[in-house]
């Protein structure tokens, strides 16, 4: 599907941003494996969503849109009534009960209980504490979808913010371990930075104000601690580099026609320094 023009665009449908022709923190973070891998990732069409993922868009909703999370999203019932009357496991084994499960899927997405229950405590969690809770009440969108053309290379660029006001974007994370030490891993791990700094260069050039960037950390298991992170400016601007580094580089392979993967030499291959073995700890060689 085409791109609309650059612009800030509220109540877009998840399946309709991801089908918007233009580069995303996902490709960003493809690019900065190879090029060929940014390619094929932007080539491929947008697939079925998978169970992580899904559950991923349940528990924003649930924080971020609570209103919208209880009309769209059930629990899925464990039995059913057939046309005879009885009670029935619901199960798509059989045809009666995948009828069931349709008709009710075209009204709601459905949950299991314990998935539901998940999101309500994820929910219950961010909303009492009293950072995350404001700097959301001080939103004035959530799941804001965000279309512009690069400066550097006139690529076109999108993004989907949580939550957007005039002074502060926020970010939701799920975390297995919230926690300053382990947050700090996944932040780097997993490219939080350098996410951030692409829809912050975003906004920059469809704005061209300023604008505080938080996260808000939520863990997806109990007791669901939260905490709230502003990233550190200087971390952000590598973030940018890298991101600017890889459009840069895109723009100019599509020019030339070919995207590169891997090196065409042979390359030298020894063991990373975590896996070398501890010499103090090594035990000397048994005797004869």
């Amino acid at each position: 599907m085409s791109c609309p023009e650059p612009g800030i665009y509220p109540n877009i449908p998840m399946s309709e941003y991801l089908s918007w022709d233009a580069i995303n923190s996902g490709a960003i973070a493809r690019g900065m494996k190879s090029l060929a891998h940014m390619k094929a990732y932007l080539d491929s069409p947008p697939g079925e969503s998978s169970a992580a993922m899904s559950l991923g868009s349940a528990v924003h909703a649930a924080i971020l849109e609570p209103d919208q999370f209880l009309l769209r999203y059930v629990i899925k019932p464990e039995t059913y009534q057939n046309s005879k009357g009885e009670v029935k496991e619901l199960t798509a084994r059989s045809r009666e009960g995948k009828e069931y499960l349709a008709q009710l899927g075209r009204e709601h997405e459905l949950l299991s209980a314990k998935d539901y229950a998940l999101c309500l405590g994820m929910r219950d969690s961010v909303h009492a504490h009293p950072t995350a809770s404001r700097l959301l009440k001080k939103a004035t969108g959530t799941e804001m979808s965000i279309v512009w053309k690069d400066d550097m290379i006139g690529l076109r660029c999108k993004g989907r913010i949580d939550s957007l006001s005039d002074t502060c974007l926020v970010d939701l994370k799920s975390a297995r371990d919230a926690s300053p030490a382990g947050f700090q891993y996944a932040a780097a791990k997993y490219g939080h930075f350098r996410q951030l700094a692409f829809y912050v260069y975003g906004m920059g050039i469809l704005t061209r104000k300023p604008l505080d960037v938080y996260i808000i950390a939520v863990e997806n298991v109990p007791p669901h601690c939260v905490c709230v992170y502003a990233p550190n400016g200087d971390d952000l601007m590598v973030g940018h580099e890298e991101a600017i580094d890889v459009l840069c580089a895109y723009g100019m392979a599509r020019m030339a026609g070919g995207f590169g993967g891997y090196s065409d030499d042979i390359e030298p291959l020894s063991l990373p320094a975590w896996a070398l073995p501890d010499e103090e700890s090594e035990e000397p060689d048994a005797q004869s």
